[in-house]
């Protein structure tokens, strides 16, 4: 039974779809990719479960939500249920729509069931308070109130640098970002950070290459940016304008395995490569992030997911998919990285089954300067 109801003053509508058991896997992403294509932004929509999706559109005139069902209907050729919020009081404009569909994920999340009177007794609060952080979270890219901590990652068997990674810090004690890192993605501004992380870590490589030094930096772009046309232009920009820099910037491709379609991710990643630019492609083994990955992703890196190596020392199947990992790499001329290295047990261990480099509290905890390794000068002769 569809529900849909506007009031006149607002312009945003959110509508949310209960799609047909029926549907099989192509069907499904036909629809998640029409749904995506008719939202405010062509990024204001999200699936919040198993079939069950909350989508943020324009509300032009009083049959504009019917209008809408009516086009995903006739382009897809699938059944559903519908019912849409009034979307008084909401706002309007991007950060609105990221507003409510992160709002109404969160909600789905809690367990209660999916039903519209639930939905609208909570969501207003949950509403006003994302807003807020969003303009928290835009205030901070704006203003680059972040620091940068560099974490070594070493040949195993030298301990030699090779590089190191750049890491987020949204404090001077350089606490953990994961929390403001997974809001951005969620809300869809993680290229917006993205960006902004890229240019930091470009200006601070120009500054040390200028004056002689030999850094190699890896900088995180998360898999949802490298699926962004405008985020795509902008990156392929900077890349063809700092091309003197190819062998000092490494590219780390992170949250690949919440990519459904690696088509677009493969090709951005084929761009970067074209460019010059090396691309090592984090948490290897991580959730779907298995061995097809490799025959769609070119990549000149991988980095093995730390579980894998936290487990290996006491469990045969760990060390198993290590051993294929690192045998699959090797054939492909893959590098490989190791993280999460805490012990000479676990070291030994990566390097027995073939990993070359090491990343982990073993090696060098995050430092807020570079290693004074790459800041060095050659010395005049």
């Amino acid at each position: 039974m569809e529900e849909h109801g506007k009031n006149s003053n607002t312009d945003l509508l959110v509508s949310l779809l209960q799609l047909s058991k029926d549907a099989d896997a192509d069907e499904r992403k036909k629809f998640t990719q029409t749904l995506a294509t008719l939202s405010v932004g062509g990024q204001s929509a999200a699936e919040l479960s198993d079939g069950r999706f909350a989508v943020v559109h324009e509300a032009n005139d009083e049959r504009s939500a019917q209008t809408l069902m009516d086009t995903l209907k006739s382009t897809t050729g699938q059944a559903f249920d519908s019912a849409t919020l009034d979307a008084e009081s909401m706002g309007s404009g991007a950060d609105a729509a990221k507003a409510l569909v992160y709002s109404i994920r969160q909600f789905s999340d809690s367990g209660e069931d999916f039903d519209l009177e639930n939905l609208t007794r909570n969501y207003s609060k949950n509403m006003e308070e994302t807003r807020k952080r969003i303009q928290s979270l835009r205030a901070l890219i704006k203003d680059r109130r972040f620091n940068i901590a560099y974490q070594p990652i070493v040949a195993i068997t030298t301990k030699a640098l090779h590089h190191v990674e750049a890491l987020v810090r949204f404090d001077m004690r350089g606490g953990s970002p994961y929390e403001m890192i997974s809001f951005a993605e969620q809300v869809g501004m993680i290229d917006e950070f993205d960006q902004i992380m890229l240019e930091t870590v470009i200006k601070n490589l120009r500054r040390l290459v200028a004056r002689g030094a030999n850094p190699s930096i890896a900088v995180n772009l998360s898999a949802r940016s490298l699926t962004t046309p405008s985020f795509i232009s902008r990156l392929k920009e900077t890349l063809l304008a700092h091309r003197g820099l190819r062998n000092h910037l490494i590219i780390e491709v992170t949250e690949s395995a919440q990519v459904s379609d690696l088509g677009p991710l493969g090709q951005s990643i084929a761009m970067i490569r074209e460019a010059g630019f090396a691309v090592c492609l984090d948490d290897f083994g991580a959730g779907h992030s298995g061995f097809q990955y490799l025959r769609q992703l070119k990549v000149d890196v991988v980095k093995i997911d730390g579980s894998y190596i936290k487990d290996a020392e006491n469990d045969a199947e760990s060390r198993a998919f290590l051993r294929a990992m690192a045998s699959l790499c090797k054939d492909l001329k893959i590098k490989m990285v190791g993280e999460w290295i805490e012990t000479p047990a676990q070291a030994e261990l990566l390097k027995s089954v073939g990993v070359e480099l090491g990343q982990g509290f073993l090696f060098g905890r995050p430092m807020m300067t570079l290693p004074k390794e790459m800041q060095k000068t050659p010395t005049p002769p």
